[in-house]
């Protein structure tokens, strides 16, 4: 979007002949250094000439200098103005220039030559220290006829309130020559530095880094990036070749790069099976060309072992750190902490996720342990309790919040099988006592068992299975012909 600041289109073009005629009788050469100290310039009306009086609002200065979108003044006065104070300019020269008349300035300083290189300005702020205000300077480009795209900021800087002192402010123009418009707030300029464009084209470069990603050996999606740099403003594509350019992906490519800004992208790989895979990434902009290698391995993620009993519970005692066959969520905050449940170590949740190891659960068997709220629980404050069978699909089972009593709580799953149990807080919490509670069912006898035990007369119509439960014997044959 290029926003066009001042004037009528005839009234402009006028002007800017006038000024452009001004400005390089002699001032600018191509390829030659620049300066303005504002102490041989005046302030000039639209026609160019020099003003009346100090209270005329003028268009610009005699050095050819346009005030965009606003006016300049003889006197500390407006959108900006030429100050004349016996040495308190820059290196006590006697003309500065100075916004200080508005805390909103739409208006801009527009610089007829297209600038290249380093370009230097002195400046400082023109509020004291106890100022509410905000003192800024800031340079956007334009086009050569005067108009400022705002939406291209190419330097921006905050002199600091209550020092009179003069400092340099410094920024590059890299690449092909750019017309500039400096905005000033509450802020003073003087001895403005720059090289004017000397006209040589610039040839355009395209770099990556680095040139080959290696993703090593992955058994789930992983995401690598490399950066990409142009000398100038250009359209850039993306695109993968090879057999296997399906395993690789860009993820949020840009359309565009900014002149000698550097652009990180990310390339993500996931395998449909396990190989070594390879491809080329081409990374285009008009003519050029730059290319990133892509490799890497692909493995089947090994199952976890299914052994029933695998963890029967946890108490913590003795623990200084967080086992490590718990899983804690990248952004979640837990750990061991021994303060608040009876003085003995205690799992302490802060904020986010954390998963049991694995357990096995059998008929008429749950999990229990014990919940306590930390001093901080308050409303909004929650715990979640989810269960999983394959740590990827969880299913919410508990929920407690403010309101919920201290206490053990009690898990019931839906069936047997091996699990995960899962804990989300968002306030502090303590958990402790992990444990799997209920009595296994009894296995029936085997045959040869009952065979031997009636044939030893130690069972007629009922038997006695390990000891404490007594079974009627007519009941076991007819589940044993099912």
């Amino acid at each position: 979007m290029i926003k066009d600041l001042f004037f009528n289109n005839s009234r402009r073009e006028l002007l800017l002949i006038l000024f452009f005629a001004l400005f390089f009788s002699g001032t600018a050469v191509f390829g030659e250094t620049i300066e303005e100290d504002f102490e041989s310039v005046t302030v000039v009306d639209d026609e160019g000439e020099p003003l009346a009086n100090s209270w005329s609002a003028g268009a610009g200065l005699s050095n050819g200098w346009l005030v965009v979108g606003g006016s300049i003044y003889a006197s500390d006065n407006g959108d900006y103005s030429l100050i004349h104070s016996a040495g308190g300019g820059f290196a006590y020269s006697d003309y500065y220039l100075t916004s200080a008349s508005t805390s909103v300035n739409s208006a801009y300083l527009f610089i007829p030559a297209r600038l290249q290189g380093q370009v230097m300005v002195w400046a400082r702020s023109n509020l004291n220290e106890k100022s509410k205000k905000t003192s800024t300077l800031k340079v956007y480009e334009a086009t050569a006829d005067g108009s400022v795209e705002t939406d291209v900021l190419l330097y921006s800087a905050t002199p600091t309130k209550g020092s009179s002192a003069w400092k340099p402010f410094v920024f590059n123009i890299e690449g092909e020559g750019k017309y500039i418009a400096i905005n000033l707030v509450y802020t003073d300029i003087d001895m403005f530095t720059a090289t004017v464009d000397d006209g040589t084209p610039v040839e355009p470069t395209l770099n990556v880094l680095p040139e080959r990603l290696d993703f090593g050996t992955l058994t789930a999606a992983g995401t690598l990036s490399f950066t990409v740099r142009s000398n100038v403003t250009t359209s850039v594509a993306f695109s993968i070749t090879g057999s296997d350019r399906d395993v690789f992906e860009v993820v949020d490519a840009p359309a565009t790069l900014a002149a000698n800004a550097t652009k990180s992208v990310q390339v993500r790989m996931n395998a449909p099976e396990p190989g070594d895979y390879q491809a080329t990434l081409r990374v285009t902009a008009g003519e050029l060309t730059a290319r990133v290698t892509l490799m890497g391995t692909w493995e089947e993620k090994a199952a976890e072992p299914d052994v029933p009993g695998d963890w029967t519970g946890e108490d913590f005692n003795s623990l200084s750190e967080i086992p490590a066959t718990w899983t804690v969520a990248d952004d979640a905050k837990w750990e061991i902490d021994d303060w608040w449940v009876d003085t003995q170590p205690a799992l302490k949740g802060y904020s986010g996720f954390i998963c049991t190891p694995r357990f096995a659960i059998a008929q008429g068997q749950s999990l229990e342990f014990y919940f306590e709220k930390g001093m901080s629980y308050s409303w909004g404050s929650q715990c979640t309790v989810y269960y999983s069978a394959d740590k990827e699909n969880w299913t919410e089972m508990e929920s407690y919040d403010q309101y919920t009593d201290n206490g053990t709580k009690t898990i019931t799953f839906p069936a047997e099988g091996s699990y995960y149990l899962g804990l989300w807080v968002n306030s502090v919490a303590y958990f402790d006592n992990f444990r799997i509670v209920g009595d296994e069912p009894a296995e029936w006898p085997s045959v040869q068992e009952i065979i031997a035990a009636i044939a030893a007369g130690e069972a007629s119509a009922e038997y006695d299975v390990n000891g404490d439960t007594r079974v009627d014997i007519g009941d076991i044959i007819m589940r044993m012909k099912k």
